[in-house]
């Protein structure tokens, strides 16, 4: 294999650890172990009180006033079409509300839209008065009646919580941009902010990636002039920070904030190692000159693979100890980031005595 073999090759690969970037769940909700009183509090909150929902928050303005029928009938069609795509648990809105209407013989709580489908309530006249009139006016409508809120809550699945949020989102995102009218809107509530949380994490995830694979090898470029030497020992690095996600994701089935730590400390290790076996290296090269390639690579590996294994091991090490720990990602945080610096270290042995070999058989 000569050099532009194993180049094209070692791309492809990179290509292809790249390519799956996009499978990795994130998620940030879980924190606590089950059987915390904190956790099992919240859970009996959600069990008995909030039937394990989440909600979605809408806010919509309107160029003009709400009382319309025609923005009212197409409030009505946008919360239906979003339940056809996903069952929701309740929705509250200046229509879907409920309100206390009294006549002579008796008192019934119905919706906005049931009391003017029945005529209960008669035209959008009486309607506005109504709202003026309740406490709805500034907390689901602003007074000028050209901003509405709706508020709907979701009931969602005990697994796969993160990419349930992402379909919600998407789902309204898409029922809403239907409606002309309603092209100026806000997304928040709890379901949008724990997306956009997830959301957030992921492009960091990439950037992190990007911009230390590019730092890294302008920084080693300039120290060694030589690009072959800043590649062997930037591309394990790389390699073992997305082998990392992937054991993060498999471990966990997601991904939280505090697991950019391990793959930060996976490339700072990597990059440690990689330039350590770089200067042994340069060093056997000015002593062996005669020697034959395969026995200097062998001497190379001989004297390079215990200090980088010590590294390895002892940052593990460190790391792991918070296994012990009751908090459930720091737990997470010990396990993943143990198995991917020592992933990391083969990587490393393996990579960049194989660029500096082919490179300098070449």
């Amino acid at each position: 294999m000569n050099k532009w073999q194993l180049n094209i090759t070692l791309v492809t690969l990179l290509i292809l650890f790249l390519l799956s970037i996009p499978k990795v769940i994130i998620n940030n909700d879980i924190w606590l172990s089950e059987n915390d009183p904190i956790e099992v509090s919240k859970n009996f909150d959600r069990s008995t009180f909030d039937n394990n929902t989440s909600n979605l928050l809408i806010a919509i303005n309107l160029k003009q006033n709400y009382f319309q029928k025609e923005v009212v009938d197409n409030l009505k069609d946008l919360v239906s079409n979003i339940k056809t795509k996903y069952e929701y648990y309740s929705v509250e809105s200046p229509l879907h509300s409920s309100i206390a209407i009294s006549d002579n013989e008796s008192l019934s709580i119905k919706s906005f839209n049931e009391s003017l489908q029945d005529k209960t309530i008669a035209d959008f006249s009486q309607y506005q008065k109504h709202i003026n009139d309740s406490d709805y006016i500034n907390n689901l409508i602003t007074k000028n009646h050209q901003r509405f809120l709706i508020n709907i809550k979701f009931q969602l699945p005990k697994n796969k919580i993160s990419k349930t949020k992402s379909e919600i989102v998407k789902i309204v995102k898409d029922e809403i941009e239907q409606f002309a009218m309603f092209k100026d809107y806000k997304l928040s509530g709890k379901i949008y902010l724990d997306h956009k949380l997830n959301q957030n994490i992921k492009n960091d995830i990439k950037k992190l990636l990007a911009i230390t694979a590019i730092t890294i090898i302008f920084v080693l470029f300039f120290i060694y002039r030589n690009f072959y030497k800043a590649f062997a020992a930037t591309f394990p690095a790389i390699i073992s920070a997305i082998c990392a996600i992937h054991i993060i994701n498999f471990h966990s089935d997601y991904f939280t904030a505090l697991d950019i730590i391990t793959i930060v400390s996976v490339i700072a290790i990597a990059i440690s190692d990689g330039t350590h076996i770089i200067s042994k290296w340069q060093l056997i090269t000015s002593k062996l000159k005669s020697s034959a390639n395969t026995k200097q690579i062998k001497h190379l590996f001989s004297i390079s693979y215990k200090p980088c294994l010590i590294t390895s091991i002892s940052t593990a090490i460190g790391f792991g100890s918070f296994y012990f720990s009751e908090v459930i990602p720091l737990r997470n945080f010990a396990i993943t980031a143990f198995f991917a610096i020592m992933l990391s270290y083969i990587n490393i042995m393996l990579f960049t005595t194989l660029i500096i070999f082919i490179n300098h058989h070449n």
